[in-house]
Formats: C-alpha cells, sequence, structure tokens
C-alpha cells in the first residue's frame, strides 16, 4: 500500500504525515475564523453584466490594473462584467480597489 513502510519491524505509518496535516488545519481553521470575523464589502452582481439598484458601482479585478471600480455614467460602465458591486465609493475602497484609471464621464 502507498504511505506505508517498515518501522521498527512493523508496518505502519508515520507520525510526521499526521503532524502535517494538523498543522494545515490549525491554519485552514485560523484562516476561517479570521475570515468570519470580517466580511468583504460589497455583494455579489445580480447577473454577469448587472448589479443590484443599491449598489450600481461594478468591482472589477484584472491581471493589469488589479481591484478598480467603475461608476455609473462612466466610459466603461455599460462594457464592465462585474465581479463584485458596491453601495458606494467608500465601500469599494475598502474592498481594495481603486476608481478606474481611465475613468471619464460620458459626453451625451
Amino acid at each position: 500500500m502507498r504511505g506505508l513502510y517498515l518501522r521498527g519491524g512493523q508496518k505502519g505509518r508515520g507520525s510526521g504525515g499526521r503532524l502535517a496535516v494538523a498543522g494545515m488545519l490549525a491554519a485552514c481553521l485560523t484562516a476561517g475564523a479570521a475570515g468570519f470575523a470580517e466580511e468583504r464589502p460589497g455583494v455579489p452582481p445580480i447577473t454577469p453584466w448587472a448589479c443590484p439598484p443599491d449598489h450600481p458601482i461594478k468591482g472589477y479585478a484584472s491581471e493589469e490594473s488589479g481591484r478598480v471600480y467603475h461608476r455609473p455614467g462612466t466610459r466603461f460602465y455599460e462594457e464592465t462584467s462585474p465581479e463584485r458591486c458596491y453601495a458606494s465609493e467608500d465601500e469599494a475602497r475598502r474592498d481594495g480597489a481603486r476608481r478606474a484609471p481611465d475613468e471619464e464621464p460620458l459626453r451625451r
């Protein structure tokens, strides 16, 4: 069987593996408890292209720009597929987002 070896003439599993698993479990539980203490700001989008009316700011994460947000009425707002939706710019900033660099109001 895989994972078994002879130790002192007996077949068995070493305690090293159990200690590693116990350490990983403790780390996951600690991280999980920290995650429950403070929930991520914003809400998920209601469709791939739309945010709820009470959270109209679209948050988007890209490899190039990092986490950014687009406000309604700005240049790329309609084209943005949100990852997260925010009620205010402050809420978006608390989530680590910054205003999109090319954000300009639409000229109508």
